[in-house]
């Protein structure tokens, strides 16, 4: 029988492989990259298989239509005149909306799979043409489809610590790049890539909830997209609303337990996210210059009160956890004076 490249957008590919195992089963051979890699070694297998094939199927759906490696693979088996066969996979793609040289191709209805459509299937791919030999010259292979987000997908799956300003940045880049016309699917997964990150700021979940939805108003089939993630985004965005900072980073994030329940972990940074350490310096400070004036006085009673008032998540425990280490810092730094005991009982005498 004949061999079959099929072209699609991977977040196609669970429809794709049922239109493979179709094709399989009625004797075809048949070839789609299956791979998870980039590169000019992947693309130069992909030009090879298409100058192999004697069809070239385009599985068409929304994805398909704003992929450049799709586009691109397309134009090259036109090219190399193959025989071009649209199998459409999704009712969302609408005749209308294909390119107009297309008009004059056969193409079959397949976003509902079932008996009809097979056999539909099979008849047009029997009465389709023997494909010509391969033009010599060869036309010129086209470039490796590089996106212009590759970038920032490896910035958001780095193994580092992103900062605040690094997330708040490729937020502003990822919106920069929607602005321009990159495919929204692609933004999409890169945001969704991102909100999974541990470090992120409740904060920044927020700006990235607000540029799904502008994207899903302008792509209304994406909004399934961003509904996925819904239950974790507002999590995170709870914790943000509730406290206007997010204390914790790594460790105030929601713990799935369950798919419908999620859990808060409510431990003190590990951290020093939100400069918290700058405050509880602050403190200590004043708490050593405070004892060292009543010091001076032989029977004053050297107890006093510091109030820390912050809604939850604040960073209060975080606070008070680095005060007790730049107080013990402050003691340690003096500890060369063993004859004065009040050095000791500035952080003896402090109840954190």
């Amino acid at each position: 029988m004949a061999k079959i490249f099929i072209s699609y957008d991977r977040a196609s590919k669970v429809v794709v492989e049922q239109l493979v195992q179709d094709l399989m089963d009625d004797d075809h051979e048949i070839w789609f990259d299956q791979g998870l890699t980039v590169g000019q070694n992947w693309w130069d297998n992909i030009l090879s298989q298409i100058r192999q094939c004697e069809i070239f199927v385009a599985a068409l759906t929304p994805a398909f239509l704003e992929s450049k490696p799709c586009q691109r693979e397309l134009k090259y088996a036109t090219d190399l005149q193959r025989n071009l066969l649209p199998v459409r996979l999704s009712d969302k793609v609408l005749p209308a909306s294909l390119p107009p040289h297309w008009s004059e191709l056969q193409w079959v209805d397949y976003s509902r799979p079932d008996k009809t459509a097979l056999q539909t299937l099979q008849r047009t791919l029997r009465s389709l043409s023997k494909a010509p030999p391969l033009p010599d010259p060869l036309p010129h292979p086209p470039p490796v489809p590089i996106s212009p987000l590759s970038h920032l997908r490896v910035k958001i799956e780095t193994d580092s610590q992103l900062q605040f300003q690094d997330q708040i940045q490729l937020v502003f880049e990822l919106t920069q790049q929607f602005r321009s016309g990159v495919p929204a699917k692609e933004l999409m997964d890169l945001l969704q890539r991102l909100k999974r990150r541990e470090d992120l700021l409740a904060v920044v979940v927020k700006d990235i909830d607000q540029l799904q939805t502008e994207i899903s108003r302008s792509r209304p089939e994406l909004a399934t997209i961003e509904k996925a993630t819904a239950t974790e985004s507002n999590a995170k965005t709870i914790s943000g609303e509730a406290t206007g900072v997010s204390e914790s980073m790594g460790d105030n994030e929601v713990i799935r337990k369950h798919s419908t329940a999620p859990f808060y972990s409510d431990h003190p940074a590990r951290w020093d996210a939100l400069n918290r350490k700058a405050v509880a310096e602050s403190i200590a400070t004043m708490v050593e210059n405070v004892w060292k004036e009543d010091a001076k006085e032989e029977n004053i009673d050297r107890t006093f009160m510091v109030h820390l008032h912050g809604r939850w998540g604040s960073g209060k425990t975080s606070i008070l956890n680095f005060l007790k280490v730049a107080l013990l810092s402050h003691s340690a730094s003096k500890s060369s004076n063993k004859g004065s005991p009040r050095n000791k009982s500035v952080v003896g005498n402090c109840r954190l």
